[in-house]
């Protein structure tokens, strides 16, 4: 190292891109209008410059040098040119063992990416959409995408816990290398990191009002019972991925955050002691986003299981309350009758009966699907119709003498459902007009959905997925796939056909509701599936390989003048986990082009093994991410 800052100290003709690569590290150096300009100089003052593969003293090449310097933005550029990843020095060194050598990850990834990115041009260009030209502020108390994060919060590291389990433990998952690894981006970055005293989700027992405040869920001690109608209610309608196309990765539900309940309220009074406060319903952070639309309007967005558990905690203390009656017309009568059958709400009308489908048989016909895919593969909502064949569910007939009986009771629901939601709104201190409730898809929003730059929303789309997967199957040579890629490439290929055909019309009325409410829709791959294995009858485990590029944090660094992302890495075949991260990297860097992306859950000592980061995006039980996993404790706004 000590030689490279004694070599190229001018920009000769003859080793102008190792000056280059060694000494200028801003992207703007790097724009094309800003490279055709210095060449051209230097044609004219002392002839062509050296080419980017081209070897001076120690055989390096230009980049061999930008490696050693550290220059990811000189990195970026040469991988963007084409050069060669196998040239080696005269210590018959690749810039690639260096980077490794000296556990750079972030540069490895960065290697890495020059034929895969080539690949996907075309696919990316034509799935992007414009951002607006003008300047955009990101709110202090939200969860916008560039807002400046002064401080976060992360579960505490497996090597520092004083308790030998806690919830994450139990289930085999362990966050010694995050905590390292987000340490690093937290010092390079300029932002402050403050780890819990237990090991558990801290993004769903805290919550952010948009005040400047945070405050914990309420859990009531029924909480059992109001869910249960939830899930009876998304098992009839169908609202969810597990039961439109079962698939063991989507069996998680909401509820999981009681469980933290204790370590929430005493990590709470650490870190908020002038506040103490408590919401009056049962939300969990990885299910709502507070985000500002392109208009500018602060937008709060709630995952539709918390509406429902909200309005069966609420029914009875507001069902006499003096609230504007909400009248629907005839076809909403009907409808909401059928939604409250499902939560076993009409019990007490004759001649309707008992809708609730209880846990343990929702559970049930979920299983019965997993151990039989083969047999329901080509069924249609399958979960459905088991239960009716089961005897599980029957639905409601709906003769004049039921619509009649029923006015009232529909009329009082409606208007309770409303009132939920004005309470909801009013929480947070917006107006009803602000709340969207957004289909919950998966076990959370942070699952699918995150919140983009200038008023965007990133919204996984499994068609986009599955023609960038096709690609890569295409160009398998040029990319050097191995077989256990290929194998698992199928996999990721299947699942996303399903996805993309099965969970079309759900994901497009979300787009629109997201349009609705002033936002900018991004479709984003960042979410990939395994095949769902036939489930034993007597266990649940299985080694599924699972990527989420969306449960994420992001934010603005004035230390860098940079966006940054961070992320869960994906270690899946050989290296299509690595040509997935390089993938994601270069569709962000279709919006903001000098983003820096981290992905983590990597060995500090072996920065290609991204296994403690899988096994938090692929266990059925867990769903967790590097959002999951965190929460923002002080923020900023940033306009840019």
């Amino acid at each position: 190292m000590h030689y490279l800052t004694t070599s190229f100290l001018k920009a000769n003709a003859d080793c102008y891109w190792h000056y280059v690569v060694k000494n200028c590290h801003e992207a703007s150096t790097y724009s094309r209008e800003k490279v055709d300009k210095q060449i051209a100089h230097l044609q004219a003052k002392s002839g062509q410059p050296n080419s980017f593969e081209e070897k001076k003293e120690k055989g390096w090449t230009p980049l061999h040098v930008a490696l050693l310097a550290g220059n990811k933005e000189g990195l970026i550029f040469l991988r963007t040119m084409g050069v060669s990843l196998n040239v080696r020095d005269d210590a018959g060194k690749t810039a690639e063992d260096y980077a490794i050598e000296l556990k750079r990850a972030d540069l490895l990834q960065i290697l890495q990416a020059s034929d895969l990115a080539v690949c996907l041009r075309h696919v990316l260009q034509k799935w992007a959409v414009t951002l607006p030209q003008a300047p955009f502020c990101y709110q202090q108390d939200t969860h916008d995408f560039g807002v400046e994060i002064k401080e976060l919060f992360f579960s505490c590291p497996t090597a520092d816990l004083q308790v030998p389990k806690t919830n994450i433990l139990d289930s085999g998952a362990r966050i010694d290398h995050f905590a390292k690894n987000i340490r690093q981006v937290a010092a390079y970055e300029g932002f402050g990191l403050r780890f819990s005293t237990k090991q558990y989700i801290v993004r769903d027992s805290f919550l952010m009002l948009g005040d400047g405040t945070h405050a914990l869920s309420n859990q009531p001690e029924d909480l059992k019972q109001h869910l249960e109608r939830v899930e009876s209610l998304a098992l009839v309608t169908q609202s969810k991925a597990i039961y439109q196309c079962p698939h063991l990765s989507f069996f998680a539900a909401i509820g999981a955050a009681k469980d933290f309940k204790y370590y929430a309220w005493q990590e709470h009074k650490e870190l908020f002691p002038d506040e103490g406060k408590q919401i009056s319903f049962y939300l969990e952070g990885g299910n709502y986003w507070l985000a500002t639309n392109t208009k500018g309007k602060k937008m709060l967005l709630i995952g539709e299981d918390h509406l429902y558990c909200t309005l069966n905690q609420f029914r009875e203390v507001i069902k006499h309350a003096p609230y504007p009656k909400v009248d629907p017309s005839k076809d909403d009568h009907e409808r909401y009758l059928h939604e409250m059958h499902a939560q076993g709400l009409l019990a007490d009308i004759p001649g309707v009966g008992f809708g609730l489908i209880s846990n343990v048989d929702a559970s049930e016909l979920v299983l019965q699907v997993l151990r039989n895919p083969e047999y329901h593969r080509d069924i249609e909502n399958p979960c459905y119709k088991l239960a009716l064949s089961a005897g599980k569910f029957r639905p409601i007939h709906l003769t004049k003498d039921i619509v009649q009986k029923t006015k009232a009771s529909v009329v009082q629901y409606v208007t309770q459902k409303e009132c939920i939601k004005q309470f909801m709104a009013h929480t947070f201190g917006l107006e009803i007009e602000q709340l969207v409730i957004i289909q919950q898809l998966f076990y959370h929003l942070d699952i699918f959905i995150k919140p983009g730059p200038k008023g965007a929303f990133f919204v996984q789309n499994f068609e986009m997925s599955l023609e960038i997967l096709k690609k890569i199957a295409e160009k398998k040579d040029l990319l050097k796939l191995t077989k256990n890629d290929l194998e698992m490439l199928n996999h990721y290929i299947q699942t996303s056909e399903t996805l993309a055909k099965k969970l079309k019309q759900s994901l497009d009325a979300i787009v629109e509701q997201l349009k609705e409410a002033g936002f900018l829709v991004i479709p984003t791959p960042g979410l990939f599936f395994d095949t769902s294995p036939q489930i034993d009858a007597d266990a649940l485990q299985a080694n599924l390989k699972n990527s989420n590029f969306l449960n994420a944090v992001s934010g603005w660094s004035p230390k860098t003048n940079s966006f940054y992302y961070i992320a869960t890495g994906a270690q899946v075949g050989d290296k299509l986990g690595s040509l997935l991260m390089q993938m994601y990297r270069q569709f962000l860097q279709t919006y903001l082009p000098a983003i820096h992306l981290y992905y983590i859950g990597y060995n500090p000592e072996n920065p290609t093994d991204f296994s403690e980061g899988m096994q938090f995006t692929s266990r059925w039980d867990l769903q967790a991410g590097v959002h999951c996993l965190s929460n923002e404790l002080k923020t900023a706004s940033h306009v840019g």
